[in-house]
């Protein structure tokens, strides 16, 4: 330090050779003179006033002040002048104590730029950030984290802990984690949320991390929180999205199975059902073979209702809308689990025999209300119950459609209702009810499919499907179907006569052994005379060797070598007027231009039934058509079966 004692009127008597050092004046320069010449003039005369005042008073004085060099070179120094008295207690010298502080002030400076640089980020920064020391408390917070803990001052949180600002539990929670920072100095990342706020639930992503000092010693913590709302929102809604694209490939991967697989399955079905149809008609006297055969169709039915659903549900069967009465669909499927109905379960049907037709595909209609139905004796499995079906008009009124605006205004609609009193569903499994392959019931009892299935077959008949249900009240199920301005013609087809032929030739091919066989049989019966192969290039040569022969040819669609259409293209240019029917187990790549095309008149989808075949056979083949003949009109085509 430099030192200098002057007189009781400020001049220089003695000084130490730090002072010449500092000031670059040598000891002569100086000696007799004022302390005054060492001033920098930056300071005003009042500074001075104040000083002198102080020291004549014989107090210590001390300060900053500028001075300047011999070089006129300005430096900071800080000074203390102490008023030293002598025997008659009068102030007589004066020892100033000085020292350079030019370098420290400009790191101090620079620490505070810094340090405004950092406050000015932090308190722009959307993340609330706080530092605190190894006992939890906050040093230094910026804007965003006075705003989480409702301060209006960052200062405010000076010195206080969690405790102060949050619910003891949550603040127990958050001092633990610290505590945890502290001693471990492993940092913790990772997200919470925050129920109380009143803007409902809140996300933030929490990271605090050790901080330490140059020896590595833990001297506090600091920690950074950022409000993930709006990304948890994103995660989510990009979760549901990757769920259904998921649950599409699902979809994608069954309709491709489907397809594969609809062909064989159908052709093992056809044969299955056509040979217990035919040993259920020969066996009407023979009770116990009869109901045999009759446990054999029901099986054989359920299978076909599962191949279509698959088929339906991934949109690779074709629908075949029909002017129909629900009534007659609900009694089917009604005749078709009385059989399998436990004896606790009580069925209550209130059909309205007025109700208007509908436009639907007949099989669709019965997937929808055997699985609306099977679901709701699932839920009273096990104990007593009822089963209801109501069928009847609805005109709907305004808040009907305020309440769906699916409904079209100014039409009418039909409404089945299906209830059940089982078990009923909670808010949570009632809002996935509709979802592919989410299912509550045990493996091997259900497959997710079923309700989907039923929202997308009623979606597509421009319908609306509505659930209401509460756990051990039951569930309500409502359909809504736009009424059909048609009426439909109830004429049972079971109760007319089984239509037969004249003893027509009929030209067959199938590569299936099985199904030429049973076709055969069947034709037999129905009065006409088959000639089958089960090579399709074989039944093209049939043609070309006697084409005068054949009043009719059926093919099956996918065979080896040649499939259906390229058959019937080459029976059409043989013979351009013969009518031609083809038979698939899996139809959704043809359509109408291409049968047409290439002289099909007619698609039947197997397993086909025994009375649709002999009405088409007799609808294409009428009592004066000749194999040779150009009268045989073209028949637009029918139902396909269920």
């Amino acid at each position: 330090c430099a030192i200098v004692i002057t007189n009781h009127e400020g001049r220089i008597e003695w000084v130490n050779s730090a002072y010449t050092n500092m000031t670059g004046y040598t000891v002569q320069e100086v000696k007799s003179d004022y302390l005054s010449i060492l001033k920098s003039g930056n300071h005003p005369a009042e500074f001075y006033r104040q000083m002198w005042e102080t020291l004549l008073a014989g107090k210590i004085w001390r300060g900053e002040l500028l001075n300047r060099r011999k070089d006129g070179t300005v430096y900071d120094q800080e000074m203390t002048i102490t008023p030293v008295r002598g025997q008659d207690g009068r102030v007589n010298h004066f020892v100033a104590i000085k020292q350079d502080v030019t370098e420290r002030r400009r790191h101090e400076q620079r620490l505070q730029a810094e340090r405004n640089l950092l406050h000015a980020l932090m308190d722009n920064l959307p993340d609330a950030i706080y530092f605190k020391d190894t006992h939890s408390r906050f040093t230094l917070i910026n804007a965003a984290q006075a705003r989480n803990l409702g301060l209006n001052n960052p200062l405010e949180a000076m010195g206080r802990t969690d405790m102060d600002f949050f619910p003891p539990h949550d603040a127990r929670q958050k001092l633990t984690d610290e505590r945890r920072v502290l001693n471990t100095g492993e940092p913790i990342v990772g997200a919470v949320e925050n129920y109380n706020t009143a803007e409902g639930a809140v996300w933030w992503s929490v990271t605090k991390v050790p901080i330490r000092d140059a020896s590595g010693k833990i001297t506090g913590l600091v920690g950074v929180t950022r409000d993930i709302t709006t990304i948890k929102a994103a995660e989510a809604e990009r979760q549901k999205l990757d769920h259904r694209l998921l649950q599409a490939q699902k979809l994608e991967a069954i309709g491709t199975l489907a397809g594969g697989i609809a062909h064989d399955f159908n052709n093992i079905l056809a044969a299955m059902i056509g040979y217990a149809e035919l040993v259920k008609e020969d066996t009407v006297e023979m009770p116990a073979t009869h109901e045999c055969a009759r446990e054999i169709l029901l099986a054989t039915k359920r299978a076909k209702d599962l191949v279509h659903q698959i088929l339906t549900f991934s949109r690779q069967r074709e629908t075949h809308p029909q002017v129909i009465h629900l009534d007659t669909v609900i009694k089917e499927v009604l005749k078709f689990l009385r059989s399998s109905l436990p004896s606790l379960i009580q069925i209550e049907k209130h059909l309205d025999a007025a109700c208007p037709a509908v436009l639907a595909d007949p099989t669709q209609i019965y997937q929808v209300v055997l699985n609306l139905a099977s679901n709701s004796l699932h839920a009273m499995e096990g104990k007593a119950g009822t089963l209801t079906l109501r069928l009847e008009g609805l005109e709907p009124n305004a808040e009907s459609i305020k309440n769906h605006p699916d409904f079209q205004p100014d039409r009418p609609y039909v409404r089945l209702t299906v209830a059940d009193t089982g078990h009923g569903m909670d808010a949570k499994t009632l809002a996935r009810v509709f979802e592919p392959f989410f299912t509550t019931k045990p493996i091997g009892k259900g497959t997710g499919l079923g309700l989907a299935m039923v929202h997308g077959i009623v979606k597509s008949h421009q319908g609306i499907v509505t659930v209401e249900s509460t756990p051990q009240t039951g569930t309500t199920f409502q359909i809504f179907i736009p009424a059909s301005q048609q009426a439909a013609d109830r004429e049972d087809n079971d109760s007319r006569p089984l239509p037969t032929g004249q003893g027509q030739t009929i030209l067959l091919v199938d590569d299936e052994p099985a199904l030429t066989q049973l076709f055969r049989r069947v034709l037999t019966r129905l009065n006409y005379k088959p000639i089958s192969t089960n090579s399709p290039r074989e039944a093209v040569e049939l043609l070309r060797l006697s084409p005068d022969q054949f009043h009719l040819a059926i093919t099956d669609y996918t065979m080896p070598e040649l499939n259906g259409l390229e058959v019937a293209r080459e029976w059409h240019i043989l013979r351009p007027h013969l009518p031609i029917i083809m038979t698939s187990g899996y139809s959704a790549e043809l359509n109408k231009e291409q049968l047409t095309a290439n002289g099909i008149q007619h698609l039947l989808t197997k397993p086909v039934d025994m009375f649709l075949l002999a009405e088409v056979l007799q609808r294409l083949l009428p009592a004066t058509s000749h194999p040779n003949g150009s009268d045989a009109t073209l028949a637009q085509p029918q139902k396909l079966l269920f």
